[in-house]
């Protein structure tokens, strides 16, 4: 039972001295897959918000929740809904918004002012796919189970604040509704330690 004791207040002295982190990105993603055989264009349109808190001094765990958007103006063209019940032509406008929440570990190779490190994300995304042809507009918008393994650097800048830039690659699983999605991040932001 002694051992017991001494394990938990190790445990409490470690979580009191652990340090908590929040992160605000721009993200540039570029579409891949079935992503980019609807919409081919790289979006200049996203933000994602991180929160890191440390478990070890190079292991770190948190959550990740961004909004990404997508457009293209895909000209006149055909287009059979996924159940093949309509076939309509005519001047496509496409869009996709994706809402990933997911859960992120990170490791850091280093504990030096450059960081480099990887992780991986566990979650699931929102994704809601439109095109408009003239006045009828097919959508769909599921909840997909999704995976993003990611690697970037940190670098300190400031006494408590880091620049960041990191690569995700951000891949959704088909669901009933919508084939696989996927497509490449490039994130550049800040991050702010909360205090320990």
């Amino acid at each position: 039972m002694k051992y017991l004791y001494a394990i938990l207040l190790c445990s409490i002295g470690h979580s009191a001295l652990a340090q908590s982190y929040a992160s605000a990105q721009y993200s540039i993603n570029f579409p891949m897959g079935n992503t980019a055989d609807f919409i081919s264009k790289p979006s200049f349109r996203g933000l994602t918000f991180d929160y890191r808190y440390e478990v070890t001094p190079r292991i770190l765990v948190g959550v990740s929740a961004g909004w990404y958007t997508f457009y293209n103006e895909a000209g006149y063209d055909s287009y059979t809904s996924k159940d093949e019940s309509i076939t309509a032509s005519g001047q496509q406008f496409r869009y996709m918004n994706s809402v990933p929440l997911l859960v992120m570990a990170d490791y850091y190779f280093s504990e030096a002012d450059l960081k480099p490190f990887v992780g991986v994300g566990l979650g699931t995304t929102y994704n809601r796919v439109d095109l408009e042809m003239g006045m009828y507009t097919w959508r769909a918008d599921p909840w997909q189970f999704s995976v993003a393994p990611e690697a970037g650097l940190a670098y300190k800048i400031a006494e408590g604040t880091s620049a960041l830039v990191s690569v995700r690659y951000n891949m959704s699983f088909s669901s009933r509704d919508l084939d696989s999605q996927s497509f490449l991040g490039l994130n550049l932001g800040l991050v702010t330690s909360l205090g320990r």
